[in-house]
């Protein structure tokens, strides 16, 4: 009687424990930005497909500056929607009181599911923003950046 009880019971458990990951899931991505910095983020998959990209974090970002280039680190805390036809996001970060302004658009590529291995590529762009506080003014990405993460 245990091993019929316990077979159920283990039944019943991969089903519903395994059935609920597959459904959705949170995936972290981190990769590199062309010309240096990195990205990190998380997608929502649902039944193996990506649905929502969001909390972008992009580090040591190279921007020209003037009188001094530097490097920037920004931050989301917010999700949008991934077109299920292609893969592809965009994230628009505008601040109305500091005037700083990122675009951040990119392409989740589905690779070897079985692997878990999950590309994603795209473009950054910051700028222009000023920092009042160390007097560098103008800072851009002086155009899009390449980046490229995985799973």
């Amino acid at each position: 009687m245990k091993r019929i009880t316990l077979a159920v019971c283990a039944g019943l458990l991969c089903t519903g424990l395994l059935a609920t990951p597959a459904d959705a899931a949170v995936r972290h991505f981190e990769g590199s930005v062309a010309g240096g910095g990195t990205v990190e983020f998380d997608v929502l998959f649902q039944r193996g497909k990506p649905r929502q990209a969001g909390f972008f974090d992009f580090d040591g970002i190279p921007v020209d500056c003037q009188p001094t280039d530097t490097r920037v680190n920004f931050s989301t805390d917010s999700v949008v929607p991934v077109r299920q036809r292609d893969g592809k996001f965009v994230y628009v970060f505008r601040s109305s009181t500091q005037g700083a302004f990122a675009r951040i658009a990119g392409n989740i590529r589905l690779g070897t599911l079985r692997n878990r291995v999950v590309r994603a590529t795209g473009k950054m762009r910051f700028g222009p923003f000023d920092f009042e506080s160390s007097g560098r003014t103008g800072c851009t990405t002086g155009g899009p950046r390449n980046w490229n993460a995985h799973t």
